[in-house]
């Protein structure tokens, strides 16, 4: 991640070999959600990342609502193992911010890896799933 005046860039590898993109409920299948605020008082925006292996691209929602997010530069990779994606998301988007300090946390779902079919979650926090109220 690297903040810029006036956009947010994303640059995210996940180790995934089975991708199964489920929009509406992205922890049941392969995602990346960012939840972002300007600081522990303000509101949580919640982006999700789905790659989407047939069409080989990304899609970027936001909030509970599947609202299409206007991202620029958005490039997807998919290997045998994995999807790297990269993308430019405005700060207004986000609801932060240009030169302030913002919190985050991450939650990578997969649904394999290699021969592990079971899926599974992690997070930088450790505990995915706690503060996701969009």
């Amino acid at each position: 991640m690297r903040l810029h005046p006036e956009t947010l860039d994303l640059d995210f590898e996940v180790a995934d070999s089975d991708i199964r993109p489920t929009p509406q409920a992205p922890q049941e299948g392969s995602a990346l959600e960012l939840l972002i605020a300007q600081d522990g008082k303000s509101p949580i925006t919640h982006l999700k990342f789905i790659p989407q292996r047939g069409k080989k691209r990304l899609l970027i929602l936001k909030g509970d609502n599947g609202e299409a997010v206007k991202a620029t530069r958005v490039s997807l990779q998919l290997t045998k193992m994995n999807y790297r994606f990269r993308a430019s998301i405005p700060l207004t988007e986000l609801g932060i911010e240009p030169n302030k300090n913002f919190i985050f946390e991450l939650v990578a779902s997969i649904n394999a890896l290699g021969d592990a079919h079971s899926g599974g979650q992690c997070s930088l926090s450790g505990a995915y799933r706690s503060g996701i109220n969009s």
